[in-house]
């Protein structure tokens, strides 16, 4: 790079000479070791098919030189346009370039392509967002999302201090050791913006969607986090767009649990020949966006594979010929009336119903993200039902498709001056089993703003909105619908310093529109479906990277109460397993564990730690990372701890240990 520091990449070529389009991925993932395994299943495909395939190691990971900072930062971003425009200038590029990725890669394909490097062409962005504040790992409807924002900043913790590796740089102790002693733990930078400033707006392109003019492709997953994004982009965004969304988790559409998987290489290959090769193959003719309406199923059911049918949608949003806002009322005694259907008056009058937050409400509605592990599946939801104040429909007359994002009315007052509401929507079927559809959250301080926050009026009734997550399925017939509505949701948000009593003004009420929740309905005779499976066939991989396993993966998700203490916890393990790459004898061996708990009444012992083990080694070449990050609060700060010890050698030399110590002040949280 023009200012000397180098970057490691690994390139698939294709076999003939000649100048071809090429497509980028830069992400902080190692790739010569850790995504290798993924990389050699997909990249050598778009090679066979005529592209140049460049995957960068970002600065500061792999065997790149400098210091990853942090997420996002606008060095990452000029780095990547100067790597574009080295190789739209190469021999072998005929000028054309793409970007592509999933998570990492697909935010900073979306970032980059805003500031409009004038050879890229086209990218593919899986499983990102427009919104880097309240769409993210960080702070979910202004609330601390505490499933994911400690756990995915230690894991960064804990990837930054992997070591170069000496095949590819002998230098790379002294790499290494300025890694260690330069790259800080996100997670203090993160929560010093508990609400929405320039810190977030950088790298959200919803500050502007105009400024992207290439070709953009979407993917998502129904079982992902970021699914709503899909949608807002295909809305806002004004160049050419496509959206996809399938059953599937925080993977890729050819080997994501639930299935069914799909032809990714094909699919990807068709937009990159249209917008890179200018082949006309009818990408410009597709629907706007298309999606996988997921049937009701039992959470019993097999969590490897969902059952549904792929339809299209020509454009998006939807018009009301297309879609129409199905509206049940929250009325008296916990019942969902729809409304402009004929009611019981005693269903109608003026009810308040009250709820004090049970803190552990909310361990067993699963991940935020799920990552398709077996144990990210959603369990019945009937115990985490008792614990929320619930309104149940009547039986549906027939068969209903929701697309879209379910929306959410509340009239309610709460006791404290902070405070957040939570709600979740279940399909309920007839033998009773409660099955997740939908969830949503909003911290109350951030009801009229999430860049000006205010204290909750105390005592006093006021109405908030919150649009839950986007949901794609279909209800069957003779199931209700049940919403579900608390003041708190461990982990999914960090909980109010005090316990919050919450009151909802359910029926007909003087000067407030009644609470209510609304489905986007699809209107049958628009539904258009299509057989995407039989056009793209089964996946296809290239040649696998040659490795043995040493150890198998496994994961587990355990939830346990401490009946004499009140004390619930959630353990979420994760061993990576050990293998080893067979070409270069490169071993790597990985396990996290989460460890979230709280006391049923007390928010204030709300606790989250994690813990990550990493060695990698060749021969006599052994490092060992581990780190150990946990976060706490009082009514006034949140407190993080992270340390770090990292030992090189058979003899296990300790070469490098830190602790940081911060104190943050809580600010509307």
């Amino acid at each position: 790079l023009q200012d000397g520091c180098r970057l490691s990449c690994r390139m698939w070529m294709p076999q003939e000479d000649g100048a071809y389009p090429a497509i980028v991925e830069a992400i902080p993932y190692r790739c010569h070791d850790w995504t290798l395994r993924r990389d050699t299943l997909r990249h050598p495909c778009w090679a066979r098919a005529g592209y140049v395939v460049i995957r960068v190691d970002l600065r500061g990971s792999g065997n790149s030189g400098g210091v990853l900072l942090d997420e996002y930062l606008k060095q990452e971003q000029d780095d990547i346009i100067e790597v574009l425009e080295w190789v739209s200038a190469q021999a072998w590029c005929d000028g054309k370039v793409g970007m592509y990725g999933k998570s990492w890669g697909g935010f900073n394909s979306l970032q980059v392509a805003a500031r409009r490097p004038y050879c890229l062409k086209a990218i593919i962005s899986v499983d990102s967002t427009d919104d880097r504040y309240q769409d993210d790992v960080h702070y979910m409807g202004g609330c601390l999302l505490a499933t994911d924002f400690l756990p995915w900043a230690s894991i960064m913790f804990a990837w930054n201090a992997r070591p170069p590796d000496p095949l590819y740089d002998p230098n790379w102790k002294s790499l290494w050791m300025e890694r260690l002693q330069r790259t800080p733990p996100y997670s203090v930078e993160w929560l010093k913006h508990p609400r929405l400033d320039g810190f977030w707006k950088h790298g959200s392109i919803n500050v502007d969607y105009g400024a992207i003019q290439c070709a953009v492709f979407l993917v998502g997953g129904w079982a992902d986090g970021y699914t709503n994004a899909v949608f807002r982009m295909i809305e806002h965004l004004n160049c050419f767009r496509r959206g996809l969304i399938g059953p599937w988790s925080h993977m890729m559409p050819d080997d994501a649990i639930p299935g069914p998987s799909l032809n990714w290489v094909a699919e990807s290959i068709r937009w990159w020949d249209f917008h890179l090769k200018g082949i006309d193959n009818g990408v410009n003719s597709d629907p706007m966006i298309r999606v996988y309406m997921q049937e009701s199923q039992s959470p019993h059911a097999n969590p490897s594979y969902r059952k549904g049918r792929w339809i299209t949608k020509p454009v998006w949003p939807l018009p009301p010929s297309e879609s129409i806002s199905r509206r049940f009322q929250l009325g008296t005694a916990k019942r969902l009336l729809e409304v402009d259907t004929t009611v019981d008056e005693e269903f109608l009058g003026i009810e308040t119903v009250s709820v004090t937050g049970c803190q552990h409400a909310g361990l067993r509605q699963g991940p935020w993200i799920s990552y398709g592990r077996i144990c990210d599946l959603i369990p019945d939801q009937r115990n985490e039902d008792s614990l929320w104040i619930t309104f149940d429909s009547g039986p549906l007359d027939s068969d209903v498709d929701v697309l879209g994002f379910p929306t959410v009315r509340l009239n309610l007052s709460v006791d404290q001056p902070v405070a957040m509401v939570a709600v979740r929507l279940c399909d309920v079927d007839c033998n009773g089993f409660s099955c997740l559809i939908s969830k949503g959250q909003l911290n109350l301080c951030h009801a009229d703003s999430h860049e000006s926050p205010r204290r909750c009026p105390v005592n006093t009734v006021f109405s908030v909105e919150i649009k839950m997550k986007a949901v794609g399925c279909s209800i069957k017939k003779g199931h209700r619908i049940r919403i579900c509505v608390s003041p708190t949701s461990w982990p999914h948000a960090w909980p109010s310093p005090v316990p919050v009593k919450m009151n909802l003004l359910v029926g007909r009420i003087e000067s407030f529109q009644p609470s209510y929740v609304a489905l986007p309905q699809l209107i049958p005779q628009t539904v258009m479906e299509e057989p995407l499976h039989e056009r793209l066939g089964p996946p296809v991989f290239s040649n696998p990277l040659p490795t043995r396993e040493i150890r198998p993966a496994k994961s587990s998700r355990t939830v346990t109460e401490d009946v004499e203490t009140g004390t619930w916890t959630m353990v979420v393990s994760e061993d990576e397993g050990c293998w080893q790459e067979l070409i270069t004898d490169l071993r790597y061996d990985e396990s996290t564990r989460e460890t979230h708990s709280i006391n049923e009444i007390d928010p204030l012992s709300a606790s989250v730690r994690c813990e990550h083990d990493i060695t990698i080694s060749r021969g006599a070449w052994i490092t060992k990372v581990h780190t150990d990050s946990v976060m706490t609060s009082d009514a006034t700060n949140f407190y993080l701890t992270n340390l770090i010890e990292v030992s090189e050698g058979a003899a296990n030399v300790r070469v490098f240990e830190k602790t940081w110590l911060d104190s943050i002040p809580r600010e509307f949280l």
